[in-house]
């Protein structure tokens, strides 16, 4: 709980962050349409937008280093860059064009900085294929078509590294048990 306070403070207290999301007239709004894509009804709870201001802001807590490199392999190792893409078109199928979409990581780890990015159109343009690509997967299941990476029965086994960093010990413990005996 004092953890969580910080962080609302450190963001509360960061003149970039607060810009944008004071920016935003709507808070925790929800929105739905039909993408025209695929046919399904989607949903989106966001966390903050502008119709006025034209723009999405997006809030995430991030227990790494708020660093250009961390952020940037967060976004695509965590999916943000198609959740913001994905609600991005969602806004747009509501009549609303942003011009910015934007994000604030606050850091709950270490110094507990907070940054706040745009995210880029390339980002946003790949997010778009690779949600689309998961409606395709969606609606392919809900059809009895179900294809996974691995349909078929495989051997799964350790990683080559951990066998031979085994091996190594192995051979370790045997020459001290050698050495001790002699």
């Amino acid at each position: 709980a004092i953890q969580s306070r910080r962080v609302a403070n450190n963001t509360k207290h960061n003149k970039t962050a607060m810009f944008w999301l004071d920016q935003c007239e709507h808070k925790e709004t929800a929105i739905d349409w039909v993408d025209p894509y695929s046919g399904l009804k989607c949903k989106a709870l966001l966390d903050a937008f502008s119709a006025a201001n034209v723009i999405f802001a997006d809030y995430k807590t991030i227990g790494k280093s708020v660093t250009y490199d961390e952020l940037s392999k967060t976004i695509y190792n965590m999916g943000y860059y198609q959740q913001f893409a994905f609600y991005n078109d969602g806004l747009f199928h509501n009549g609303i064009t942003c011009k910015d979409v934007i994000a604030v990581f606050a850091q709950t780890a270490d110094e507990q900085d907070v940054a706040t990015a745009r995210i880029g159109a390339e980002s946003l343009a790949l997010g778009q294929v690779h949600y689309q690509q998961c409606f395709d997967n969606y609606k392919a299941f809900l059809a009895g078509d179900v294809k996974g990476h691995n349909s078929e029965l495989f051997e799964l086994n350790v990683p080559g590294w951990a066998t031979r960093a085994m091996e190594e010990e192995d051979e370790f413990n045997f020459i001290n048990e050698v050495k001790e005996e002699s």
